[in-house]
């Protein structure tokens, strides 16, 4: 191994200057070109990843009907729990690890609209489906301190769209939390039920 070092070593004092000066110049660039190849995969990789995900979903709007304008004052804020993609059941068992990845635990929270007409309150809010998956959501309302819990309580037991309504049980003591009849129903691993919307 020593001779074969000197040996090399002789080779490159008797290189000329320039042609040494190339190969260190080729040896680089072939270093920084690999690198910027890496890295262009990887970001091409991650939109290719992103663009199937946009794709595979698509956001649906809903309305339902909440009960008598007045009984809504401005103190109660309407969301929707995005809980995840798919149920618990067939990602447990049956799904692939692509899906299993797809359908991992969300819990994002989007904001939902109580819009008022001449019949009532209405709440609007949107929902992304997977096309393959579906979806589990919840919905739920935040009741501010100045606003009466139990009469807001009264009138979601009083409507005939909504069932299962719950005060959370979490910090978040004022938070209420109710199904929605017209929609399927999906229970967790944990035991709490869901709304669920088919693959569309």
């Amino acid at each position: 191994m020593g001779e074969i070092g000197a040996l090399l070593g002789r080779i490159i004092n008797n290189l000329p200057d320039s042609l040494l000066l190339e190969s260190l110049i080729l040896g680089a660039l072939a270093t920084v070109l690999t690198a910027v190849i890496r890295i262009v995969w990887a970001g091409s990789s991650w939109l290719i990843e992103r663009a199937v995900f946009l794709l595979s979903r698509s956001l649906t709007h809903h309305v339902i009907y909440l009960g008598p304008v007045e009984a809504f004052p401005p103190g109660i804020r309407f969301s929707v729990l995005i809980i995840r993609f798919g149920t618990d059941q067939y990602i447990s068992t049956m799904a692939s690890d692509r899906e299993r990845l797809v359908g991992r635990l969300q819990l994002k929270i989007y904001p939902a609209e109580v819009r008022g007409k001449k019949d009532g309150a209405y709440l609007s809010f949107k929902v992304p489906v997977h096309k393959r998956l579906g979806s589990q959501f919840k919905v739920f309302a935040d009741v501010e301190p100045g606003v009466d819990l139990e009469e807001i309580m009264q009138v979601f037991n009083a409507n005939e769209e909504i069932h299962e309504v719950s005060i959370s049980d979490s910090k978040f003591d004022r938070r209420i939390y109710f199904l929605l009849k017209d929609y399927a129903q999906t229970q967790t691993v944990d035991g709490p039920v869901n709304n669920f919307i088919y693959p569309v």
